[in-house]
């Protein structure tokens, strides 16, 4: 029997076609490199170094070649890009690169897609990070109707933007609200993922996180402990989300005036971000502020001053109208006005309440304390001058 043989024929490409076939070829490899870049609270200074090398050609990607990656995955590229920022602690760039996100994604897609509730809110958690909560808002409300449009009330992706939108009221004192969002995304999750998942964690948590800010301690420790356990079943006992997790407990006591179990835990929380997130992050200042204001409580002010210090360093790399700089300020402030330093307290004070006022309103919980403590300082200048008169 005769074999024939067939040739295939080669088809002669031009130099155009070849070099769009390897500026293709090269966005992808880029996408599928930085779609391995976990979530933003996951991120260590170990993984931003091994991940360091790719960040230039990644920009270049997202200036000159993104119509090279498919519509389905152009949020990658971005969001891949703002969270190796963050985890640099380089807040101000995970901005940038959010907000070029979702100019690309609007340009491409329009107003009503997937795509674009995503990247909306992406960029509303970095405007939250920055202290921009109007911004925020604005952006998480148009990423969670567009996403209940298209998908309905009990989707993920809706679950997740009623979760991050419930952060923000939490934030903003408005406790009711967030407990509503917090509630209705974590019943979503356990309907679609189980009862064990990193979701399911990250909403115990928040909702816990909630309870104390409310003073509900017992509802705050039973959610709190139930994330811990769950973290660590996934995550083992060193994680960004485990520290996160050990400082919201901390809280708990540090509110319960349980302030040696608090600080176990604080220096608990320190230590695992010290050794995965390095000694200048962002996130460190959390717990530099917490240890400052539970040394505070307990007179060990020059503990509590330096720890202060510690934070304030951080924080103002955020901007000095931040909200968090308003934060460690106010400790400052009470040590001051502890110690007896009226006038050191009174100027940091009427600072804390000018940044307070313009950044969350006058009627928020941390605006309303601020005045109050002014109110006090008030008055203990005026027995001190009484008993100088005397």
């Amino acid at each position: 029997m005769k074999i024939t043989q067939s040739v295939k024929k080669q088809n002669r490409i031009s130099p155009r076609q070849e070099l769009s076939a390897l500026k293709t070829a090269f966005a992808l490899t880029m996408l599928e490199v930085i779609q391995q870049v976990p979530q933003a609270k996951a991120i260590t200074q170990q993984l931003v170094k091994e991940f360091e090398s790719t960040i230039p050609h990644v920009i270049e990607v997202t200036c000159s070649l993104s119509d090279f990656i498919p519509s389905d995955y152009l949020n990658d590229i971005y969001i891949g890009l703002s969270r190796l920022y963050y985890g640099q602690g380089a807040y101000h760039l995970v901005t940038y690169w959010r907000e070029e996100g979702v100019k690309a994604i609007k340009c491409r897609l329009g107003l009503n897609s997937l795509q674009t509730a995503t990247s909306l809110d992406y960029l509303a958690s970095a405007y939250r990070i920055e202290g921009f909560y109007a911004d925020a808002e604005l952006l998480f409300l148009q990423a969670l109707a567009i996403s209940t449009k298209l998908l309905g009330e009990h989707a993920s992706q809706v679950a997740d933007h009623q979760h991050n939108l419930a952060g923000l009221y939490r934030t903003l004192g408005r406790f009711n609200e967030s407990e509503s969002y917090f509630t209705k995304a974590l019943e979503t999750r356990k309907r679609l993922l189980g009862n064990i998942h990193s979701d399911i964690a990250d909403s115990l948590n928040s909702i816990g996180l909630l309870y104390v800010d409310q003073e509900n301690y017992a509802l705050a420790e039973n959610y709190l402990t139930q994330s811990l356990e769950m973290y660590k079943s996934l995550y083992g006992k060193k994680h960004p989300y485990i520290s996160a997790n050990l400082n919201n407990l901390a809280m708990l006591y540090d509110g319960q005036k349980k302030y040696e179990k608090a600080e176990e835990l604080y220096k608990q929380a320190l230590s695992i971000d010290q050794e995965l997130m390095g000694s200048d992050h962002p996130d460190l200042a959390t717990t530099f502020y917490n240890l400052a204001d539970l040394y505070r409580t307990q007179k060990r002010f020059d503990e509590a001053e330096s720890f202060c210090q510690k934070a304030l360093d951080i924080d103002e790399k955020l901007g000095s109208e931040h909200p968090c700089v308003a934060d460690d300020l106010y400790i400052l402030a009470r040590i001051h006005h502890d110690r007896g330093a009226y006038s050191q307290a009174k100027s940091l004070y009427d600072r804390v309440l000018s940044i307070r006022k313009n950044r969350l309103g006058v009627n928020h919980p941390r605006t309303i304390k601020c005045i109050e403590s002014l109110r006090e300082l008030g008055v203990a200048c005026s027995e001190r001058a009484k008993d100088k008169n005397r």
